[in-house]
């Protein structure tokens, strides 16, 4: 059922994501954003989000601190 759950998610916040690039709305430090919150809400392990993350220039490392910070790290 967990599994079923995630994707889900997974496929609801795809959905969106695609809807606000083919608007137009999203620029790099967003689209950076959308993806690390899909994956905390789908519940992908912080520490491979924030190592995937640190890989993406200043936005990324940004977005990793955000995650680092939020959970005490």
């Amino acid at each position: 059922m967990k599994t079923k759950k995630i994707e889900n998610c997974l496929k609801s916040e795809l959905s969106n994501f695609i809807t606000e690039f083919e608007l137009g709305n999203l620029c790099r430090e967003d689209i950076i954003r959308n993806f690390s919150n899909t994956l905390l809400a789908a519940e992908v392990d912080s520490e491979i989000i924030v190592n995937v993350l640190e890989q993406f220039g200043e936005e990324g490392k940004k977005e990793a601190m955000c995650i680092k910070v939020c959970e005490g790290w």
